[in-house]
């Protein structure tokens, strides 16, 4: 399992995510997992309520697809990124 990403919001109701993959004694990749032990790859988060926080900009769109990336690796408090990710970082 890799470790978690950070969560998709940071109040309201999340996701966080991980990569889980099936692996032998020496590390190589296998294909004839039990797959009723396999750990969740994703995982609520950040469940509390958002607190004076304002409300998005109606008109705000996220310009790119991978903005979810972005709010992964935190870089939503560098304006051109709130800019062109308003929505995921609002």
């Amino acid at each position: 399992m890799s470790e978690w990403s950070a969560c998709s919001v940071t109040c309201g109701s999340g996701h966080k995510t991980r990569q889980v993959m099936c692996m032998d004694g020496n590390k190589e990749l296998q294909t004839d997992c039990d797959l009723t032990k396999k750990p969740s790859e994703r995982q609520q988060c950040n469940k509390r309520e958002c607190e004076n926080e304002t409300k998005p900009d109606p008109k705000c769109r996220d310009r790119y697809s991978n903005c979810q990336v972005v709010v992964q690796a935190r870089l939503c408090w560098y304006q051109y990124y709130k800019q062109i990710c308003c929505a995921s970082c609002s």
